[in-house]
């Protein structure tokens, strides 16, 4: 029984706002660290589907760049995920780098993304960009890829339409606009 109370307690406190914690003291650690905790409270939000704190975390200038390359804005991030186009069972962070620069934050990671209907795992790489505002954070970009793991198939790309010019080699070799001398 005492085993069992541990493991709800370390489940309560890593849960945090999903288990009824109050959503307005969550990411208001301005250092490093209070941004990766903001980022966790997000994924467990997101889990959850708890739309006080998700609502709190997620800026709403924020751009959502899936890892199929479609964007969403708030409101179509939300619609998504109230709508049970994008639930989860488990979202774990497999590592994350923090870094904090005044009132903004980078975040890049990778996680695993269990989904709720497929039970299928993916592992994705993301890069985050979060702005400090009223005294907590936000995020205000996301944008992220598949990481492929051994074994996995890499994913086809469609064949480009006729007469279209090659890809650069190298960024050496992209044409660059001209640069203004400001007169």
């Amino acid at each position: 029984m005492r085993r069992l109370l541990a493991l709800g307690l370390v489940f309560a406190s890593l849960a945090g706002t999903a288990l009824g914690a109050d959503p307005t003291t969550v990411g208001t650690d301005k250092s490093p660290a209070g941004l990766l905790a903001a980022d966790q409270a997000r994924y467990t939000a997101m889990v959850a589907r708890d739309w006080p704190t998700l609502d709190r975390l997620l800026g709403d200038d924020l751009i959502y760049v899936h890892s199929q390359g479609n964007a969403q804005n708030k409101a179509q991030h939300f619609g998504d995920t109230k709508s049970g186009r994008a639930l989860y069972n488990q979202i774990t962070v497999v590592g994350a780098l923090a870094r904090v620069y005044g009132d903004f934050g980078i975040i890049w990671g990778d996680a695993d993304f269990d989904e709720l209907k497929s039970h299928h795992i993916t592992r994705l790489g993301y890069a985050e960009t979060w702005a400090w505002r009223d005294n907590h954070w936000q995020m205000i970009v996301f944008h992220c890829a598949h990481i492929l793991q051994p074994g996995d198939k890499p994913p086809s790309m469609p064949a480009p339409p006729p007469g279209t010019p090659s890809p650069p080699k190298s960024l050496g070799d992209m044409p660059l606009p001209p640069v203004s001398s400001g007169q």
